[in-house]
């Protein structure tokens, strides 16, 4: 229905502006004498439509596995759509006398386009492009409405469009609002982009363009400290989670699911401390939730593996598109939007919105952020981690009032994945918080922040610990590239800084672990390594993952890590419990 629709907004501007630009424009000749008539509408609207209407349906059906009844009536209710606004047209815009006093003077400022000489009143093309867009933005309106009633309530009774539908009406709806834009600014010659942006500029500058998360306000609460958490341990195990989306949230899930599944209870009573960056955070969330429910551990590859891609396009399109552009907006809408709608969906019965702090340890769990303003690292934690580390700090040390964020407002800011999610601010506090992964995508910073803090106190701890690696991408080696060009020389800023991205991050982690442990050592106690990385390097980064993904992450586990040399280095370590 939306392919229809947007098709059919498509021709409503082009036909517009071929019939009415030559009047717009000073000195271009008329191909023809007279305007056309909008009477072909159906004939039109169907050529324009059946191609990507046919391209949508069945993208569509590879990825939710539509049947064909459901694609034929989608179709159908497009094109009847399509077809009730058109004869709606016919049938009142005859009738009605858009000539009165105070139009006709608005006219007369400008007619060129706009109007027909010879009776003064509004061109009939213009008023069907204002009756479509009127439609298109009820439609919009509804389908928002109803997709954030669903949010809200954690409803999975409702038919609900995917990420696809909003991305398609946006389409359709940018096409009539910008083409009309351009239509009267283009006489100026003054081109659309400036007025449009102008329009962003204003709308920025209001309060409450933001975007903000919400911090529950809390008394003073003394945290475990690290050191407290290992004393009470035989066989400590910290685990590091990398990021990268929806696939490291599901592979962090099912590598701590089949753990716990093999090692019943002696996991997760080892696990002192979970450290996750953006992706594998949330798949950190979702097995520490599992685990303290009735669910159990093995309910977390699901959760992690939900997709939340729906979500974030509503809010993108929605709600953050009308924060971007109208003016005080954003006080109405309040937290309302894409990051707000990822949170609905990851915890849609809202079991994870109490303060962090009252998540008592073990484990000790820190989601690793990044602070826009001074670049450094951020844990959002349920401990105390204080301050290890240079350029590692924890939300105490930068909080103005007492308030904290919950489990799950944590990890979203953790995953603020570029675009996808809003870099959002606690409304204490005057930083804005982005992606873990722009400070450390692999969560070591923190891990070490942890160890250091315990072991520089006096105070019996183990003297064996386990670290485990989760990382969702495999590190892969580019063969040398083929002489330069000119084209390389443009290119090789840009794709320096993409492929040093991970290179440099990793190494860097390797070697802070590596000095971490030579470090441990010299005190007597042994820091083993173990690592669990996905062998496929082509995952994808989006909130969303098609089944047969599903499925092959799934299937990683017993083809690769069932009976590995890593899996028994863990069964060798956790057998020391007593």
């Amino acid at each position: 229905m939306a392919s229809w629709l947007s098709a059919a907004a498509c021709w409503v501007s082009s036909l517009l502006t071929l019939n009415y630009g030559p009047r717009r424009i000073a000195g271009l000749r008329r191909r023809t004498t007279t305007d056309l008539e909008f009477r072909p509408f159906p004939w039109v609207a169907l050529a324009f439509s059946i191609a990507p209407t046919s391209l949508l349906a069945g993208i569509y059906r590879v990825s939710a596995a539509a049947g064909g009844s459901e694609v034929l009536a989608g179709s159908g209710a497009g094109f009847a759509a399509s077809a009730a606004g058109w004869l709606l047209h016919n049938a009142i815009h005859h009738r009605i006398d858009l000539a009165s006093p105070h139009l006709r003077w608005l006219l007369n400022r400008d007619p060129a386009g706009y109007r027909d000489h010879a009776s003064g009143r509004l061109l009939p093309g213009h008023f069907m492009a204002v009756q479509f867009t009127a439609f298109f933005v009820a439609l919009w309106a509804m389908i928002g409405l109803l997709k954030y009633h669903a949010l809200t309530i954690g409803s999975k009774s409702l038919v609900l469009p995917t990420s696809l539908t909003f991305i398609v009406l946006l389409i359709g709806l940018a096409v009539l609002v910008l083409s009309g834009l351009a239509f009267f600014f283009d006489r100026y010659r003054v081109p659309v982009f400036l007025p449009w942006m102008a329009l962003l500029a204003a709308a920025s500058l209001v309060p409450g363009s933001d975007h903000f998360v919400d911090a529950i306000p809390v008394a003073r609460r003394q945290l475990a400290r690290p050191s407290e958490i290992l004393a009470k341990m035989e066989t400590p195990v910290l685990v590091c989670a990398s990021g990268g989306g929806i696939a490291a949230a599901a592979w962090t899930a099912a590598v701590l699911a089949n753990l716990d599944r093999q090692y019943p209870r002696r996991f997760t009573q080892s696990l002192a401390l979970f450290s996750g960056v953006s992706g594998g955070s949330l798949g950190g969330l979702h097995f520490a939730a599992a685990c303290r429910s009735t669910a159990g551990c093995s309910a977390a590859f699901e959760r992690a593996s939900r997709s939340s891609l729906d979500a974030a396009a509503w809010g993108f399109v929605g709600p953050d598109l009308i924060r971007a552009t109208i003016p005080f907006a954003g006080i109405v809408l309040g937290h309302a939007g894409r990051g707000w709608a990822l949170e609905q969906a990851w915890d849609p019965e809202g079991a994870l919105r109490f303060p962090m702090s009252h998540w008592s340890p073990p484990p000790a769990l820190v989601f690793n952020a990044t602070v826009v303003e001074t670049g450094a690292g951020l844990g959002l934690s349920n401990i105390d981690l204080g301050p290890a580390l240079p350029g590692f700090a924890s939300l105490g040390t930068i909080q103005t009032q007492f308030a904290e964020l919950s489990p799950v407002t944590a990890a979203r800011l953790s995953a603020s994945f570029p675009y996808v999610t809003p870099t959002p601010r606690p409304r204490t506090v005057n930083y804005h918080i982005a992606d873990g992964g722009y400070y450390d995508n692999y969560g070591v910073a923190a891990a070490v922040a942890f160890l250091s803090q315990a072991y520089n106190t006096p105070a019996n701890l183990p003297k064996h610990l386990l670290l485990i690696e989760i990382r969702a991408h495999r590190a892969v080696v580019r063969p040398p590239g083929s002489a330069g060009s000119l084209l390389f020389q443009w290119r090789s800023p840009a794709s320096t800084i993409l492929n040093v991205r991970d290179t440099a991050q990793r190494d860097r982690n390797d070697s802070t672990l590596s000095l971490l442990a030579r470090a441990l050592e010299a005190q007597g106690v042994h820091l083993e390594r173990v690592l669990y990385e996905i062998p496929d390097s082509d995952v994808p980064l989006s909130w969303h993952l098609t089944a047969s993904q599903v499925e092959a992450i799934r299937r990683v586990w017993g083809a690769r890590f069932e009976n590995s040399a890593e899996t028994r280095a863990v069964s060798r370590f956790l057998a020391q419990q007593r």
